[in-house]
């Protein structure tokens, strides 16, 4: 995996563990899904394979 991979990698597991602390400490529902769906998304992107033109 490439240097950027790894970032993104760490975005993911950053946003998606903020997402938890955001649900279960009581706050706004919607905000804590909307890390949760940028997160999963983030990870989604390094399981999907690149186009190779």
């Amino acid at each position: 995996m490439s240097r950027g991979g790894y970032m993104m990698l760490l975005a993911c597991l950053i946003l998606v563990f903020y997402a938890g602390y955001v649900f279960f400490s009581g706050g706004d529902k919607v905000i804590a899904g909307s890390y949760l769906a940028v997160g999963l998304l983030f990870g989604l992107m390094l399981l999907v394979p690149r186009r190779k033109n």
